[in-house]
């Protein structure tokens, strides 16, 4: 489940793969072949902590890594893999150093994500923060007169250039009441997005195929996917008025489409369904599988939506639609045989290869970075793919591309 601080068949063949992605194990099955591309932890790691991929360019992935904490990292294909995680502060911001961090983005040359802050008596406060590809080129975002903020997604726009999306917030004790933040360009001042009519409210990406900006808001006491176009009175609330679902919330839209997550509750328990939408509330639709009690979709490139699914007495699998709920492939199978993956969680596709980046968690709950690579042609022993020379050359892709 992805965790929100306020909130509570087919036949398969496996195929040989003689150039893997920085000289790791691979398995190819349902179409796609699967490469874990971890970076050197420094452990053991605690119980749910490892490398989790969660964006991924032509050249690049981003992400985090156990180093003795989490820090943000940036892979750079075929075989570089470097902390961007800074430790110092700039004089003078009353900051002590940062103790962790994150990158949840990539927009062209730049990453995004949160580095937690050490101020003076021990107070740790989180720091929406980007990169430009070195821990020394770390820029705090944080927002003056708030206590937290994080980056959540980004994209480069040719039109517009550099975009990020994510949140701040006035409070770090419940209740919690973000406001959505948006920085356009190099600039370090941030937009505030936040509706009027809304009682808080989160970017949680941002389009790289038209100026769009994807999360939640609250509204009437309920938590609605909202969108918006680049200032706080162009959103617009894509939670269906008269809807069984209590919640909702985007995470990602391409090419006109979003898609996340509605819930709701039944007998105290509460039930999460994949959804798509095409711009508007009435057009929300469940791609949530006949065979699952649960489902989040993190990303669309309008054609294939990735994210997880639940069955019942199972583990989460990532899995793949192509635009239905009775269209679809679950990737935990396609993880390399004797891994003992027990979860796995795609988290993101790109918009012109179908490359999938995500994580899988094994039976010691150790997290390990995955990315997915589609299969092309008919799997007979004929088939081509863009993971067939990855060792040496990558044509990846996402969400920026």
């Amino acid at each position: 489940m992805v965790a929100m601080r306020f909130f509570g068949i087919t036949t398969f063949r496996t195929l040989a793969v003689s150039s893997v992605l920085m000289g790791l194990s691979a398995q190819t099955l349902a179409g796609y072949v699967a490469n874990i591309v971890d970076a050197p932890i420094i452990g053991p790691a605690p119980f749910n902590y490892g490398n989790v991929l969660r964006d991924v360019s032509p050249l690049n992935a981003v992400g985090k890594v156990w180093r003795g904490r989490d820090e943000a990292y940036l892979w750079t294909f075929p075989t570089s893999k470097v902390s961007l995680h800074r430790n110092d502060a700039v004089p003078g911001s009353g900051i002590l150093e940062y103790v962790s961090s994150d990158a949840n983005a990539l927009a062209g040359t730049y990453q995004a994500g949160r580095a937690r802050a050490r101020y003076p008596s021990n107070v740790y406060r989180n720091h929406a923060v980007r990169w430009q590809g070195t821990a020394a080129s770390m820029v705090d975002l944080h927002p003056f007169g708030f206590a937290e903020s994080v980056c959540e997604g980004a994209a480069f726009i040719p039109t517009f250039g550099l975009q990020i999306g994510g949140w701040a917030d006035t409070s770090t004790t419940v209740p919690y009441r973000p406001r959505a933040m948006y920085w356009e360009g190099t600039s370090t001042v941030a937009n505030n997005l936040h509706p009027s009519t809304a009682s808080y409210s989160r970017i949680l990406g941002v389009s790289a195929t038209n100026r769009e900006q994807i999360g939640l808001a609250g509204i009437l006491g309920y938590m609605h996917a909202i969108k918006w176009s680049g200032s706080a009175a162009s959103f617009v609330d894509l939670h269906p008025s008269g809807s069984f679902y209590t919640a909702s919330w985007a995470r990602a839209s391409a090419f006109g489409q979003q898609v996340g997550t509605a819930s709701y509750y039944y007998f105290e328990v509460e039930y999460r369904h994949a959804t798509k939408w095409n711009g508007t509330a009435a057009s929300m639709t469940s791609l949530n599988p006949s065979i699952a009690l649960s489902s989040e979709a993190f990303d669309t490139n309008h054609t294939q939506q990735v994210g997880y699914f639940v069955q019942p007495y199972g583990n989460p699998h990532a899995i793949v639609w192509n635009g239905s709920s009775t269209s679809y492939t679950d990737l935990h199978l396609a993880l390399p045989a004797g891994g003992n993956y027990t979860h796995s969680y795609a988290t993101a596709i790109s918009n012109s290869t179908g490359v999938i980046s995500g994580y899988a968690k094994d039976i010691y709950g150790t997290q390990h970075a995955v990315l997915w690579y589609p299969v092309q042609g008919p799997m007979d022993g004929s088939e081509t793919g863009i993971y067939s020379h990855c060792g040496t050359s990558l044509n990846l892709s996402f969400r920026g591309d």
